[in-house]
């Protein structure tokens, strides 16, 4: 079936193979939402919601990924920027007895709709009035056009746009690349040699790799929903820590945990990635890359050698980032259903909370991903703010009082690293038996 605008004399664009697979793996389940991500921006104050829809409109064609189009035929399917035919609703639950339930009602049932990959938009927009200084910017896309780091580059600038509008200033130069030179970019690293040295480093690193272990014993599929805790970290020397360190920071802790819960050794945590180098940082798209990270853990070496041991490992992979997980499970012959690593680690964007005009914001995750086992989320917010930790868990897996007692016991480990450095592994009690699970 080809999409309706492909008669339009557009460039078109291979897939790269990430999409491709998302592709892939959609049309089988064209009814799924697995794929959907999405977010809601609170906006303390009033909006002016002909100038938000303004805002919204200028981002849509400054961002070109967001305008991408699939066309499918026999052969092949490829991708082109075109000019979708969206709306944005306006919906006011300000009236009801309890608006910001009813806000969130309407944006869980709304990011549980299929998107159509051939008969787009891949996003959907609503502004929702909660009070009359208070509102929401839903916002939801299809993944295959974009990740979390492409979406903290579209709330910033629709803030920006806005608040120019608000103050009927001329809107500045769009900061965004084309779409194309994203693409022509991963092409150019696939047939590069900085590929084939990134694929021997990944298959030495991960050579006789452990099964990955975890904080339950069961076994389930993915899961679309999630049960979800979050914790706040306000102690300066943690919440203060630039990014690469508290990424660190929280791998250790998590290995330690890990090795404490389990009392295995060998241990491997995902971590995802933003694998963009140079221009791809100012180009919205689907970039991200999730990898593991391998840690050897024992009991009679100190928090602080761990820590080496772990920023070690952060700085060799950070050079060979772009390499891509679904790549690396070939290589290494990997049977479909096998799972690299355990619990996962994803650090977001920092989020600068802009101003939309004078009215502060505050953006908040409805949905990421689907969820195998554990995901772990960082949410760097300014240093006025407390660091922000979610565990995100499968509820086939995990209750919500698991999820309770992992997050404290993650917090006391972290702080550990801090206060006694040069303690054993092993003599850091967090009461499991000795026999592990």
């Amino acid at each position: 079936m080809e999409n309706k605008l492909s008669h339009i004399n557009l460039p078109v664009y291979p897939l790269t193979p990430l999409q491709l697979g998302m592709w892939q793996i959609q049309k089988s389940s064209l009814d799924s939402s697995q794929f959907n991500i999405a977010q809601f921006t609170e906006i303390n104050g009033a909006v002016d919601p002909i100038l938000f829809e303004k805002a919204l409109r200028q981002v849509v064609m400054e961002a070109e990924t967001l305008r991408l189009q699939f066309i499918e035929n026999d052969k092949n399917v490829q991708q082109q920027v075109g000019f979708p035919v969206w709306s944005m609703p306006i919906i006011d639950v300000s009236a009801e007895d309890n608006p910001h339930a009813s806000a969130m009602a309407w944006m869980k049932t709304e990011c549980q709709q299929a998107f159509n990959l051939l008969h787009g938009p891949l996003f959907c927009y609503a502004l929702i009035k909660v009070a009359a200084n208070q509102f929401f910017w839903y916002h939801q896309y299809h993944h295959i056009v974009i990740d979390g780091f492409g979406r903290s580059l579209i709330i910033e600038r629709v803030a920006q746009i806005y608040s120019m509008l608000v103050q009927d200033v001329a809107l500045n130069a769009c900061p965004f690349g084309p779409i194309s030179r994203l693409l022509a970019n991963d092409a150019a690293y696939r047939t590069s040699s900085q590929y084939t040295e990134d694929e021997t480093y990944w298959t030495k690193y991960c050579a006789h790799l452990p099964e990955p272990v975890s904080f339950t014993s069961l076994q389930a599929p993915a899961s679309n929903d999630y049960l979800n805790q979050t914790a706040y970290v306000d102690r300066p020397d943690v919440k203060d820590l630039p990014a690469r360190d508290l990424v660190i920071l929280i791998t250790a802790a998590v290995a330690t945990y890990l090795h404490q819960f389990t009392r295995s050794q060998d241990l491997v945590i995902g971590k995802v990635f933003k694998a963009r180098f140079g221009e791809d940082r100012h180009i919205p798209g689907l970039v991200c890359n999730s990898l593991p990270i391998r840690l050897t853990v024992q009991p009679d070496m100190s928090l602080s050698a761990l820590r080496e041991q772990t920023a070690k490992n952060v700085r060799e992979i950070l050079a060979h980032q772009r390499y891509r997980t679904q790549d690396l499970r070939r290589a290494l012959r990997l049977p479909k259903n096998q799972r690299l690593y355990g619990p996962s680690i994803n650090f977001m964007p920092p989020d600068h909370r802009p101003d939309f005009g004078e009215h502060p914001s505050k953006t908040y995750d409805l949905r990421n991903r689907q969820v195998d086992d554990i995901w772990i989320t960082l949410y760097n917010q300014t240093h006025k703010s407390p660091l922000q930790i979610d565990f995100s868990a499968n509820p086939a897996l995990y209750t919500i009082d698991d999820l309770t007692m992992h997050h404290h016991q993650l917090l006391k480990l972290m702080y550990a690293f801090f206060d006694t450095p040069h303690r054993l592994v092993g003599d850091v009690d967090l009461g499991f038996a000795k026999s592990g699970l």
